[in-house]
């Protein structure tokens, strides 16, 4: 098994593992997938990936013309901490795109 910095991608929020990393990590543990929450609606698109950079530039876009709509809507939708918290995530989105534009890009697998 690899050093375990060489399999893990994080954030704040959540863990990416290869799923032989993920397998070998519960062998060692001694535990099995039954105690393990998983998350069923979070899907990987790495930034290697050929159409990372458009997916992931069309995502921070979506989120950003939603907080311009709301900032520009008489309603008020969205607090403006909510807003602030968006366009955060968007930056974060924008500049997992400019870092896929840098990787060698490849078609997925």
């Amino acid at each position: 098994m690899s050093d375990i910095s060489d399999m893990v991608i994080k954030n704040d929020k959540y863990v990416v593992l290869r799923r032989h990393d993920y397998e070998g990590l519960l062998e060692v543990a001694g535990f099995d997938e039954d105690g393990v929450e998983t998350v069923p609606d979070a899907i990987v698109i790495r930034r290697q990936d050929r159409f990372a950079a458009n997916a992931l530039d069309t995502y921070a876009d979506q989120i950003l013309a939603l907080t311009e709509l709301c900032e520009d809507s008489a309603l008020e939708v969205m607090s403006p901490e909510t807003i602030e918290n968006l366009e955060k995530l968007s930056d974060f989105f924008r500049e997992q795109a400019h870092l896929s534009r840098q990787e060698v890009r490849k078609l997925p697998d």
